[in-house]
């Protein structure tokens, strides 16, 4: 049976890895794997590399596999044994890819805009044994030495954004909400809070982006009614720091100037979403009239809260709005860079290459499109029939094709702010 940890070592390197982590992208069934790939940790007294050694392309001309994944797998962490690493030049304090090609091999890469072209030889302390795949081919292997493009990366906290930083060391997760979002507590206390992270299933480049960009947003918005609020910036020493300090064993944030960003920890609102609420007024398993008109003017100020700090949501839509304990709506996900929805974009967007790249004023009368959709879906919940109606005439004048005959937020703030005031 295969040790799920393996450390091996050859004079003063040691070279660790856990066989799980080992990751293939396939061709299709029958042929060889596009990529493979092991991250490693090159230890060298207190020093520690993070590496990635991948092999990229076909061992075999005709590309037709010949062995299982699990010796796949074994003679890839074997060559990384033969690896002499003291003759590479590997990455401080960060993630370096070794990537491993047969000279000549003009397999495109698996990912779009890819260009790494392995030319030097590969350095073998070791020649693989016999058994392995690329003992034929050991004196055609070429090498590329690079920052990992794809690997997890933790954005380093700016020092001069001052909000609250908690230690990861400090979350204890209770219960997955989403990919990379669950419910969570500090270790200090049991109160139920959302953690959002970097490290997350599927996991692109982008989405580091995505959550500093989300932070910075949130810290914009703080005290701002009917936007989520952040609780503090979850973070950590360098994951990925070469030289090893006592502080970073232990696990100590340290000073700001040397903190990354792990994820963030926002409010957590028990209601669920506006999404569920109108599934239920659809089904009928509520037996209460939820306060719809309320809603929509809360999401719109909220909205206008936004806009007036020059962020536009651009995925504006049931399932990133939740309900808090009070029955009040709040915005989530506010980022205004993480993606889009189809069916939430204006009709002058959905043709559009990135609509996230549009100009101010272009992606404001999206939002205010998707926020006029979202009050015909409430309208259609309503059970009064007047909520009904004039929340179906804003929804109209929000969601006209032609978005300079929009209405402005600002005048639907204002006639919902009317329909809320009590008649006299």
């Amino acid at each position: 049976m295969t040790p799920p940890t393996t450390t091996t070592g050859d004079g003063p390197w040691t070279v660790h890895w856990k066989y799980r982590d080992y990751k293939e992208m396939k061709w299709m069934p029958g042929q060889e794997p596009r990529k493979r790939w092991l991250p490693v940790i090159v230890q060298l007294g207190r020093s520690k590399w993070h590496v990635t050694v991948a092999f990229e392309g076909s061992l075999h001309s005709d590309r037709v596999t010949r062995v299982g994944k699990e010796i796949r797998r074994q003679d890839l962490a074997n060559l990384c044994l033969c690896l002499d690493f003291g003759r590479l030049q590997l990455l401080d304090d960060k993630v370096t890819e070794l990537l491993i090609k047969r000279d000549n091999d003009t397999t495109p890469s698996p990912y779009q805009n890819d260009f790494a072209f392995p030319d030097n030889v590969l350095p073998l302390k070791s020649i693989p044994g016999p058994d392995s795949e690329y003992y034929p081919l050991h004196t055609e292997l070429r090498l590329c030495l690079r920052e990992d493009p794809y690997h997890v990366q933790f954005p380093t906290l700016d020092s001069s954004i001052n909000i609250p930083m908690t230690s990861i060391s400090e979350i204890r997760k209770t219960r997955e909400l989403s990919a990379g979002v669950h419910e969570a507590q500090l270790t200090s206390g049991n109160k139920p809070l959302v953690f959002k992270e970097v490290d997350k299933p599927l996991y692109m480049p982008r989405d580091s982006q995505v959550l500093y960009q989300e932070l910075q947003n949130l810290q914009l918005c703080q005290g701002l009614t009917g936007i989520v609020q952040l609780v503090a910036a979850v973070v950590s020493q360098n994951p990925y720091q070469t030289m090893q300090s006592d502080t970073t064993m232990t696990g100590t944030v340290g000073t700001k100037s040397s903190a990354v960003l792990r994820g963030i920890l926002l409010e957590y609102h028990s209601n669920g979403t506006l999404e569920a609420a109108l599934q239920n007024a659809k089904q009928s398993i509520s037996q209460t009239t939820s306060p719809w008109q309320k809603w929509a003017l809360q999401i719109a100020q909220a909205l206008g809260y936004l806009h007036q700090r020059g962020i536009t949501h651009m995925d504006l839509k049931p399932s990133n709005i939740i309900i808090s304990a009070e029955h009040d709506a709040i915005l989530t996900d506010i980022s205004g860079i993480g993606g889009t929805t189809r069916a939430w974009l204006a009709p002058e967007m959905l043709y559009v290459s990135d609509p996230l790249s549009e100009s101010i004023d272009s992606r404001v009368r999206n939002d205010i499109w998707a926020l006029g959709k979202l009050l015909c879906e409430m309208a259609h919940s309503s059970c009064n029939r007047l909520e009904r109606s004039r929340l179906s005439a804003i929804a109209s004048v929000a969601t006209r094709k032609d978005p300079s005959s929009r209405i402005s937020l600002h005048d639907v703030i204002s006639h919902l702010s009317q329909c809320s005031e009590p008649s006299h």
